[in-house]
């Protein structure tokens, strides 16, 4: 993976790697590290207290997309940010009723997203987990996460 020079930092949305908006794929392009590291971490971040959701919603709004040379001013970031939303959104809806190639590496994801979030559920709602408690086990997880990503980073 490709980091980029200081001085040229920063935060965007991917255009070429992304399966959504590319919120995750600019993240991690910005910290160098995996996407899907940074997508594990918003499912993390759902799954302790849904704020998850949220977090990629505004991300989303807010960053700006590969290519865009200046941010929008003022009032404008946000026109912008659901602009790029509805088209994202349609691109994908585009290519799930064209059946396109990306649209079934998409496909898979949110599949896959789908079995674990309710084998997660079922297993919470079973009695699986009753010896974790994501009061706790959520902050270290994300604490560990983010340890992982800065060692990575110093190597």
């Amino acid at each position: 993976m490709a980091t980029i020079p200081q001085e040229q930092k920063r935060l965007i949305r991917s255009r070429s790697d992304r399966i959504l908006g590319g919120v995750c794929a600019g993240l991690a392009r910005y910290f160098g590290t995996d996407p899907l590291l940074i997508r594990l971490v918003f499912v993390v971040i759902t799954l302790a207290q849904g704020a998850g959701i949220l977090l990629y919603i505004l991300l989303w709004i807010l960053m700006p997309e590969e290519g865009v040379e200046a941010p929008p001013a003022g009032g404008e970031v946000i026109r912008t940010g659901v602009e790029g939303i509805k088209h994202d959104v349609a691109r994908v809806a585009e290519q799930v009723r064209t059946n396109a190639p990306s649209a079934h590496r998409q496909g898979a994801w949110l599949g896959v997203l789908l079995v674990g979030i309710g084998a997660y559920l079922l297993a919470v709602n079973t009695g699986a987990f009753w010896w974790w408690d994501w009061r706790i086990g959520g902050p270290v997880v994300l604490m560990l996460a983010g340890l992982f990503l800065l060692l990575r980073r110093l190597r």
